[in-house]
């Protein structure tokens, strides 16, 4: 199934943006960290190139309502995938740098197909099976593959 043009699109500008924006947030990670409490003991930390998530399912921190806080830099940056299980707290560390890293692949990949399909419509390549569709009626099937032959790939008449 082919995918629809405007995912294929969003997906090749999307993804810079998105790598952008969370490369921004590994490096400012280096100097400040920033943490969000909820009321039943959950926290949610970036500190370090590194979200942090932890929390208890049977603790109830009453005396630390839901908020926010930031400072200054505190540990080395952090290139860890780990957990840890300890009673009744779980804490889980993400290293920031895998998502950044799979919105690249999947925006180069995106830009890739887009380049080659371009390139088979230009050349009057199937967009199957790369076979060249010059002088095919233009009614006619892939030879080679047996899919449609669009208006643009018969017999290398264009309409402009």
């Amino acid at each position: 199934m082919k995918p629809h043009p405007r995912i294929r699109k969003t997906v090749k500008w999307g993804g810079p943006l998105v790598s952008a924006a969370l490369l921004a947030v590994m490096v400012w990670s280096a100097w400040y960290w920033v943490q969000w409490s909820s009321q039943p003991g959950a926290h949610f930390w970036i500190d370090s190139g590194t979200v942090i998530i932890d929390g208890s399912l049977f603790r109830s921190d009453q005396g630390h309502p839901r908020s926010w806080k930031w400072g200054t830099h505190r540990n080395p940056m952090g290139w860890r995938l780990s957990w840890m299980i300890t009673g009744n707290l779980w804490v889980v560390y993400l290293p920031i740098w895998p998502a950044p890293a799979a919105a690249i692949l999947l925006s180069t990949a995106a830009w890739r197909l887009d380049t080659l399909a371009r390139r088979r419509s230009r050349l009057n390549l199937c967009p199957k099976c790369n076979y060249d569709h010059t002088g095919l009626a233009p009614g006619a099937v892939c030879p080679e593959c047996g899919s449609a032959v669009s208006r643009l790939h018969c017999g290398g008449m264009r309409t402009a």
